[in-house]
């Protein structure tokens, strides 16, 4: 089981509307939130799918942040997002992906 499997099925539900619209104005900040932290689990079990998990919580943790700021960076690129609105969602998303990865932990995955 990946890591991206325990952000929960609305975030990859937000995750696929972004990808398929343009107009992001029906989703609020902590659904965009949920769909980066997403984008970021899931890019984050590619990584550990090719070199194996970091198995260390901070660096864990730096990497998916760094993911996650990727993604709104792309998100700001397409002119989906307005930069001013990316502090307010990553801070839904640090949130989340704390969140997340105690969730994977309390499961007994490694990451």
């Amino acid at each position: 089981m990946g890591l991206h499997e325990h952000v929960g099925s609305d975030a990859a539900q937000f995750y696929e509307d972004i990808a398929k619209s343009r107009d992001l104005s029906e989703l609020d900040i902590v659904s965009i939130g949920a769909a980066t932290t997403y984008a970021a689990t899931k890019q984050y079990d590619e990584y550990v799918a090719k070199n194996g998990p970091l198995n260390q919580h901070n660096k864990t943790v730096e990497v998916l942040v760094g993911m996650a700021q990727k993604y709104l960076q792309e998100l700001i690129e397409t002119n989906k997002l307005y930069p001013e609105e990316c502090v307010l969602i990553m801070e839904h998303t640090t949130v989340a992906i704390y969140h997340t990865m105690n969730t994977a932990s309390q499961a007994g995955e490694k990451y």
